[in-house]
């Protein structure tokens, strides 16, 4: 990406979206989706490389340093959702579900056993100390004692998200081993590696597009250095935002795709709300 930003820049590219740039459970060949270690951007050797598929921490800093000196704004997909790969096995009570419907019991509540424990040994608590356990997830789709067995364990005492789509009964639950962001330790690693992760780029932003109860989403941005700007989907055309911190004096409406140029002061935060 670094090689050819001037030759984007010149075809008239005002923006990219580059995949979750951390360490997948493929290692170097994972898209990102996979979740293992988020404060891996290719620095540590973990799931067979050092690299992630965006290639090491240097390269990644390097590729969208050049991109935003060409003008081009650089969107980072980030993913919270689960996470991929555990290093240790736990046993856990939990109850199965029908992967076609959530709602469904397959059985009574069984012991089972599940890569649910992440150590990073690879990493050795550089950036962060935490490590995620049982506790930390609701459900797993698969059993070590039988592996054949197709379900999405729901662990003894969770419940599944029901403000969520409705796809299989209940879509709270994608793959892996689903993060419980309810749990306070959770909330507070996400926190602590958002500031960790922001301290790579100058002015991050992402967007929610809302439910039936929370019409019309929002949009975030933070800066760690210059006041900064990024276009953004909110899913909601000709609609218009103002900055609920009233650091933007200015409103923002978006387009008829949905798209917005929303601001954020320097080193500080803007969330942008529906009028």
């Amino acid at each position: 990406m670094e090689a050819r930003a001037t030759e984007l820049a010149e075809r008239g590219f005002t923006s990219i979206w580059i995949p979750p740039s951390y360490k997948g459970n493929s290692g170097g060949l994972d898209v990102g989706y996979a979740v293992y270690d988020m404060y891996d951007l290719g620095e540590f050797d973990q799931k067979g490389s050092i690299r992630t598929k965006c290639g090491t921490v240097d390269e990644l800093k390097a590729s969208t340093k050049k991109l935003r000196d060409c003008g081009i704004q650089v969107h980072l997909d980030v993913v919270l959702n689960h996470r991929i790969g555990g290093d240790e096995e736990e046993e856990i009570r939990a109850m199965p579900r029908s992967d076609d419907n959530r709602h469904f019991t397959l059985g009574e509540t069984r012991t089972i056993r599940a890569n649910t424990k992440f150590t990073f040994p690879g990493r050795q608590d550089v950036h962060s100390q935490f490590k995620w356990s049982s506790q930390h997830f609701t459900a797993v789709d698969f059993d070590l004692n039988v592996p054949d067995y197709h379900a999405v364990y729901l662990f003894e005492g969770k419940v599944f998200d029901e403000k969520v789509d409705l796809e299989k009964g209940c879509f709270d639950y994608l793959m892996g081993c689903d993060v419980d962001v309810k749990h306070p330790d959770v909330q507070n690693e996400i926190k602590r590696w958002g500031s960790w992760y922001f301290d790579h780029p100058n002015c991050v932003g992402w967007t929610r597009t809302g439910d039936d109860d929370h019409k019309g989403g929002m949009a975030v941005l933070i800066s760690n250095g210059d006041a900064g700007s990024k276009r953004m989907q909110t899913g909601n055309a000709v609609k218009t935002y103002r900055d609920c911190t009233g650091h933007i004096a200015d409103q923002v409406t978006t387009d008829n795709d949905g798209f917005g140029n929303f601001l954020c002061p320097g080193r500080s935060v803007s969330v942008w709300i529906p009028e």
